[in-house]
């Protein structure tokens, strides 16, 4: 193995060391990855080598570029370096298994095709062990110890689901629970995220397991359960959502999030319980008072309390209760003592460094509403201002 810090460094290697499986990062100084892999194509040597693509950049036209100049696969950053070797590994087997690709001038002129390598639909998706199942933008962020950039949705809007994706959010909020869409709505708009690449926590308005499950068919990336009062309640939903051995999800392996049948195999089940998380609401004086219980449950990710509800329970109760804030830093306690990862709401500055300061690091601070209305506030000052009235 050599390892180059260039591209142009890669072409004058490649002459003398003759590489079996050059591994090419998209982005070099120099010369870029695509630049570097034609140019190893005009060597005599390295006509034919195959070759695999390592980026960061994952929208579907530009992997469907770099695909078209004939790699055999383009691994999605992050990875994890530990599986990194294994999944050269499987990708070379299939590589061999499959119709050499041919080359002429330099340029790919036939090759398997994606699906013959490692099917890909919308979005990063994992391809370790040769299975398909997008990579959370979520838990890849919690994975890193960096907090996860989050908006909510109540309403049917493709152009804010690009839009957010291009600002940098990682995750949609969509609520289900007071917002009205139907099936077929929902399943466009997960596609729309797909599209955009860009995760979606679905806030059901039912906890019925079938129900629950349906939105990770259809390409969720997570589910978040609402009015979960005691540890009892949080198992049931982890039991729902998450296949065996963590919990009893019923098996389709036909919706979005497994390439409709195209990425099923023995994997997915366990790609699937990695790739999607839960997020348990805590909105109630009761759930409060079972908070330690409800964080210690095993298999969801966040703990989410829900300050309007929770808010208004506690100023409308009958006996002295903690300030929500008070409510707020013991569920951070019980969640940071668990492995969870903290929620909060903050649609002002001052408000979110709060939230993050006592722990939060899934952060909600922006939604369709209040983006609508910040818009249209600032476009009727500017009116005003122009002209006056």
């Amino acid at each position: 193995m050599v390892s180059c810090d260039s591209g142009a460094a890669a072409f004058a290697a490649a002459a003398d060391f003759h590489p079996h499986l050059p591994l090419l990062d998209v982005m070099m100084p120099d010369m870029d990855g695509s630049d570097t892999l034609r140019a190893l194509r005009r060597l005599e040597n390295t006509a034919d080598v195959p070759a695999i693509f390592m980026t960061a950049k994952a929208q579907t036209t530009q992997l469907a570029g770099l695909r078209n100049l004939g790699v055999l696969d383009v691994l999605i950053k992050p990875f994890d370096p530990r599986t990194l070797s294994d999944c050269l590994n499987e990708i070379w087997r299939r590589g061999r298994q499959s119709t050499p690709t041919q080359y002429r001038d330099g340029a790919c002129i036939s090759h398997p095709g994606p699906h013959a390598l490692c099917s890909q639909f919308f979005g990063s998706r994992s391809t370790q062990r040769g299975i398909i199942v997008r990579r959370s933008k979520t838990l890849a962020k919690f994975r890193q110890n960096k907090s996860a950039a989050v908006v909510g949705m109540g309403h049917f809007l493709p152009a804010f689901v690009r839009h957010a994706a291009h600002s940098g959010y990682d995750c949609i909020w969509l609520d289900l629970e007071h917002r009205a869409m139907d099936p077929r709505e929902i399943q466009s708009f997960l596609a729309f995220c797909h599209l955009a690449d860009i995760d979606c926590m679905v806030r059901s308005p039912s906890r019925e397991p079938t129900q629950l499950y349906r939105y990770l068919e259809d390409g969720a990336a997570g589910i978040m359960a609402q009015m979960v009062n005691t540890k009892e309640e949080a198992e049931a939903i982890v039991q729902a959502v998450k296949f065996p051995p963590v919990g009893q999800r019923g098996m389709d392996g036909a919706g979005l999030d497994c390439d409709f049948m195209l990425a099923a195999d023995e994997n997915y089940s366990n790609d699937a319980n990695r790739e999607t998380f839960v997020a348990i609401q805590i909105e109630t004086i009761e759930a409060m008072e079972n908070v330690e219980e409800i964080a210690a449950v095993d298999g969801f990710d966040i703990l989410f309390v829900g300050p309007g509800d929770l808010g208004l329970r506690l100023s409308k109760s009958e006996t002295p209760q903690p300030s929500l804030d008070e409510c707020l830093e013991r569920a951070a306690a019980a969640a940071a003592a668990n492995g969870k990862i903290m929620a909060g709401i903050g649609h002002d500055k001052e408000m979110l460094q709060k939230r993050y300061d006592q722990g939060c690091r899934f952060m909600v601070n922006l939604g369709d509403y209040p983006a609508l209305l910040r818009a249209a506030d600032t476009a009727i000052k500017m009116f005003h201002d122009v002209c006056g009235e």
